[in-house]
């Protein structure tokens, strides 16, 4: 009864993504190594994957630079003044101003913008990389992508990448 599978089932169905349904028997059968509890749904999408979070950093940043981009390193943003066509950036060296702004301040997003600071809500999340000796949780092999919508809450997984690891977290 999550929102996770019928997400999933939504988006296949709207974005004409391929999955399977599988039993609980069958997703065990097919990865042995995810303990996969009795009586949930089981959808599994072949296509899906996974973005390596640095390299998607250094693309930006290299994409940004070849439309032109300037970057500025090791500054704080201290305010942020918008007015009807520009926005006024300041920071610890200098004043920015631009047409339009993307803010992406993480954790420090509420400081950064004072209008939404009672409606932000700043979680910790805690990743967890296990070491796995079993071969079966390589990303080639018989393990996968997974994300479990159980009662305590969204845990996600990543199979073996570097043959030693396992990445699981809270969604």
């Amino acid at each position: 009864d999550g929102e996770v599978i019928a997400g999933a089932r939504l988006s296949a169905r709207e974005h004409q993504l391929t999955i399977e349904n599988l039993s609980v028997a069958e997703a065990r059968q097919r990865f042995p190594v995810i303990n996969v509890p009795d009586g949930l749904d089981v959808v599994f999408e072949a296509d899906a994957g996974f973005l390596r979070a640095e390299r998607c950093i250094e693309t930006h940043l290299s994409e940004a630079l070849r439309h032109a981009a300037v970057l500025n390193f090791d500054e704080c943003v201290t305010d942020i003044r918008w007015s009807q066509n520009s926005v006024e950036v300041t920071t610890n060296r200098d004043h920015y101003h631009a047409g339009s702004l993307v803010v992406t301040g993480g954790a420090w997003t509420g400081r950064l913008l004072r209008d939404y600071e009672s409606i932000i809500s700043i979680k910790r999340k805690t990743l967890f990389w296990l070491p796995v000796s079993d071969p079966r949780w390589n990303a080639a092999t018989q393990s996968t992508i997974h994300l479990m919508d159980l009662p305590d809450g969204q845990f996600y997984g990543f199979p073996s990448i570097d043959g030693r690891h396992v990445k699981v977290a809270e969604h």
